[in-house]
Order: structure tokens, then C-alpha cells, then sequence
């Protein structure tokens, strides 16, 4: 509830928002799974706050943390399902996927938990995804111009290479407008 309290949201200063935040990231198995669609479009508010880098990041892996979530294994050799379903991070991702991808592509340095949320929403929920999938690879393209430059992170970086083959296994009708966007930067970077 605090994270949904006006006064946190608007009005407190940074520290009770990132201990807001970290809460729902380190006791996530304790909360009630019902309340995470919700949770996740209160978290997706503090990826907007350029200014405080430690929020945002906060923000990304808590939501990275809450997706990654599974369902207690009932089956011996199935995959367990995610806590969070496709339905419920359906009306979420119209909200959180169009915001982690433009802190991508413009933040100056790189956020390695902003690239891993991306590659989770990816990874977890792809069929949500593939109707963005255009929005995506343009900001990855835009990332790409930027990393080509000074690759400084390699965790950041195999996140970005990880997200890149991932959108053209899930669209693979779109590899063409893929290839046309990122050609010119892989020819930088091959040469």
C-alpha cells in the first residue's frame, strides 16, 4: 500500500521510495499473488524518474524479480508456470514495456536491471510482447548505436545481445525490417 500512497509517490524523498521498493523485491514470496498485476503498474511510475538512477533501478528489478516468479511445481517434469500469467501481464505491459524501452534508449549509462526487465518481460511472456515488437527493436537499435561506441558493461551488453535474438526468434515475419534497422550498426561493429 505504501508504494500507492500519494505522499510516497509524489512528495517523500528518494530513500523511502527505493525502501518501498527494495520490500517488495526482497519479500516478493510473501505477498499476495493477486495483488501483482497491480504492484507492477505501481512499479512501472518510478522507472519515469530519470533523476534518481537508485529508484529506477530499484523499480526494474523488483518488477524483473515479480515476473520471474513461478507457481509451486505440482507436475514432476513440467515447467512450473509464472505466479504472474500472460492474461494478467497483458493490460501491464501496455504500461511497463513502452517505459523500460524508452529509459533504454535514452539513458547516457547503461542500466544492466532496466535490460534484464526487458529481457524477462521477453523471456516470460513473449506472446504479450510480439505486438510491440516493432517499438522494441527500435530501441534496441538505438542502444546498440550507443553500446557500438564505448562497450562498457558486458553484463548490459549480453542482456542487449540476449533481447536482440529474442525478438527475432519470437517475429521471425519481421526479420527483414530487423535487418534493415540493425545492418548498418552490425557492419560498424564486424569491422
Amino acid at each position: 500500500p505504501e508504494l500507492a500512497h500519494p505522499q510516497i509517490v509524489a512528495g517523500s524523498h528518494a530513500i523511502l521510495k527505493a525502501d518501498a521498493i527494495r520490500f517488495v523485491a526482497t519479500f516478493r514470496q510473501f505477498l499476495d499473488t493477486a495483488s501483482f498485476p497491480n504492484l507492477l503498474l505501481q512499479l512501472a511510475q518510478f522507472l519515469l524518474m530519470k533523476d534518481h538512477t537508485v529508484i529506477q533501478t530499484y523499480a526494474a528489478h523488483a518488477i524483473d524479480k515479480v515476473l520471474q516468479m513461478k507457481e509451486q511445481q505440482q507436475q514432476v517434469g513440467h515447467a512450473p508456470p509464472p505466479v504472474v500469467t500472460t492474461q494478467a501481464f497483458a493490460p501491464c505491459a501496455t504500461t511497463i514495456l513502452p517505459t523500460v524501452c524508452q529509459q533504454l534508449a535514452h539513458t547516457a549509462v547503461p542500466n544492466e536491471y532496466l535490460m534484464k526487465c526487458l529481457m524477462t518481460m521477453m523471456r516470460v511472456h513473449p506472446s504479450t510482447i510480439i505486438p510491440y515488437i516493432g517499438q522494441v527493436m527500435h530501441s534496441l537499435g538505438d542502444v546498440l548505436i550507443f553500446q557500438m561506441k564505448n562497450p562498457s558493461n558486458p553484463v548490459y551488453n549480453h542482456c542487449l545481445w540476449e533481447c536482440i535474438s529474442r525478438g527475432i526468434k519470437m517475429a521471425p515475419e519481421n526479420v527483414t525490417d530487423i535487418e534493415v534497422l540493425l545492418w548498418e550498426k552490425l557492419m560498424f561493429i564486424l569491422r
